[in-house]
């Protein structure tokens, strides 16, 4: 017998109104050997079926104009098409469909969506076995019978279509089940796999974490060892220079002899310079470190530069330098005085160190309604073009090595910056080489002050709390405690205050405190650094206690100078700050204004 597949007698009408679902149907029967015509709905496929007398029909049951049902009923009451076997395509879960579908008299029932081979296999089964039995019937002409046969197939082709759907899909969902579980198992595979990656990732991180920790406590010891280092070289440096400075000031005061005076002088002056490089290094240190303290306030700009520029008449008189100050005075700005007059004085000492004739000029004005605009301007030397941007770099100097024409460790420029950015500012320069140079500040008004706040606050007196003194000595001078355990500053400071106070002194903190048991003292100078025992701050906080000096004015000397050094002197029992190295104007101004002496 000639097989199916190659039999290409056999015509199939497709009665589907998808055009994708007839086009797929088509090229799919087509493939398979059989010849094919197609119908947009059941009234077309009526007509076509009536005049070509195909060998099978396949009808969707959803049509337009006429349905699966109607198209059934037309064919299966036309005595000369009856025989033409008809599979709807149904959803055999719908059993109203079902039913409807066997009282129009549908031979097979296929059910969507439909499975390609399973299609193909029930169509060569059709033309296998389905016509000999329709013929055999219809030739006997057995209507009653032919009936009664026609549907028991229905039925049996029922209970086969079922089944094999039930089977397919069963099929199917075996299928489906072993690829779930095959994903299930690749799955888990991914899972354990990217389980163990993860694991390692955090083992890992974790190593990172424990190496990042020690990093960090290693940089916080070495910063707190830098710090500490620091600060005791601070005081270590200070508390010898007091004696150096003072002393040399003295001998400069009381030397008759024009040598012997000028040699004083160039102790002071090296002294000087010793001590503008350790506070350079200091404020450097500060502010890598991230300890400045700020307190912001409104300043006047004329008298806090007058002030500054004051500390600079010497030094310009004998450099034959003028100084000229042009600043309103009703100009304010809002910074930190400490950080504002440290730049000021950054600024004046470059413009005197580096003009060697001529003039500084300071000025000041508003250059807007929120900033103030400082301009130090001289005739000095000037800086190239090409080296504009090296100035503000750190130990960076025009001149450096043998060659070096001026004196300074490169520092003062790199704070300037810094310096004003703590002030939220700007800095500039405009320079003409041999001509001189503006270098040029903007830092906030103080009507521009909303946005600008202090990290921290910084007291440094006993706030709203009279200093009482309890005892006077004879001709009415205060009786003044000095505690301090280098012999070389008692001296210095007895010498500075022979005139003014009755003074005593004390070595050690355990000294101190017996003393104060004992006399009534009006003023105590602490210093904080006194070797074995106690330290200064234990010293003032055990005098507090005693009868008589809960009130009583105790100013900390030290050479531990910065802010936070001072917030923390002035936390622990002492009232005032002065840090070495000292004048004698500073320390008698500093005593008369708090025992309120005219």
């Amino acid at each position: 017998m000639e097989s199916i597949k190659e039999n290409n007698n056999f015509l199939i009408l497709l009665a589907e109104d998808s055009p994708t679902q007839a086009a797929k149907l088509e090229f799919l029967l087509t493939e398979h050997g059989y010849r094919v015509l197609v119908a947009g709905n059941g009234t077309i496929a009526l007509e076509l079926i009536i005049h070509h007398k195909p060998d099978l029909v396949i009808s969707d049951i959803l049509m337009p104009e006429m349905d699966g049902f109607e198209l059934c009923n037309s064919v299966k009451g036309n005595p000369s098409i009856k025989h033409i076997p008809i599979i709807l395509l149904t959803t055999l879960s719908e059993s109203e469909n079902i039913i409807r579908a066997v009282d129009a008299g549908a031979d097979f029932f296929f059910t969507k969506p439909c499975d390609e081979d399973h299609l193909l296999t029930k169509v060569d089964y059709i033309f296998e076995n389905y016509n000999k039995n329709i013929s055999v019937a219809y030739n006997e002409g057995e209507d009653n019978k032919a009936g009664n046969a026609t549907s028991q197939r229905q039925m049996i082709n029922l209970l086969v279509s079922t089944y094999e759907h039930v089977k397919l899909q069963n099929t199917k969902l075996k299928e489906a089940q072993m690829e779930i579980r095959n994903l299930n198992d690749h799955l888990n595979e991914k899972v354990i796999e990217k389980t163990i990656s993860l694991q390692k990732v955090i083992d890992e991180l974790k190593i990172a974490e424990t190496e990042l920790i020690k990093a960090r406590d290693k940089a916080e010891e070495s910063n707190r060892l830098k710090s500490s280092l620091l600060s005791n070289m601070s005081h270590e440096l200070r508390t010898p220079m007091n004696g150096i400075m003072g002393f040399s000031s003295l001998l400069k005061e009381s030397l008759t002899n024009p040598e012997n005076k000028k040699m004083a002088g160039s102790i002071q002056r090296s002294a000087n310079r010793l001590m503008d490089t350790l506070n350079s290094i200091m404020d450097l240190s500060q502010l890598q470190a991230d300890k400045t303290m700020l307190q912001f306030e409104i300043i006047n700009v004329n008298k806090e530069i007058s002030d500054v520029i004051y500390g600079f008449q010497e030094q310009a008189i004998s450099s034959a330098i003028e100084l000229i100050l042009d600043i309103p005075s009703e100009v304010n700005c809002y910074a930190d005085k400490t950080i504002f007059r440290k730049t000021i004085q950054i600024l004046v000492d470059n413009a005197i160190k580096f003009t060697p004739k001529g003039s500084v000029k300071i000025s000041a004005s508003y250059d807007s309604d929120s900033l103030v605009l400082i301009d130090v301007n001289d005739t000095g030397i000037g800086i190239a073009s090409e080296n504009l941007g090296l100035i503000f770099d750190e130990f960076k100097q025009l001149s450096s090595g043998f060659g070096r024409s001026y004196e300074g460790n490169g520092l003062g420029l790199t704070l300037c910056k810094k310096f004003t950015h703590l002030l939220k500012g700007t800095i500039d320069v405009k320079s003409t080489l041999g001509e001189g140079s503006v270098f040029s500040i903007k830092i906030p008004a103080s009507n521009n002050n909303s946005d600008i706040s202090a990290p921290k606050v910084l007291e440094t007196n006993i706030p709203d709390i009279p200093f009482q003194k309890v005892h006077k000595v004879t001709n009415n001078k205060p009786f003044v405690l000095i505690v301090e355990d280098n012999d070389l500053n008692t001296q210095l400071v007895e010498i500075y205050l022979e005139k003014f106070c009755t003074t005593e002194s004390a070595f050690s903190g355990e000294l101190a405190i017996q003393k104060a048991r004992e006399k009534q003292f009006d003023l105590i100078l602490m210093d904080i650094n006194l070797g074995a025992g106690l330290n200064g701050m234990q010293a003032a906080t055990e005098i507090r206690t005693i009868k008589g000096y809960e009130k009583l004015p105790i100013i900390a000397v030290t050479g531990y100078t910065s802010r936070e050094e001072q917030l923390k002197v002035t936390s622990n029992g002492c009232s005032h700050f002065l840090p070495k190295p000292f004048k004698r104007e500073q320390l008698i101004s500093l005593i008369n204004n708090v025992m309120n002496i005219s």
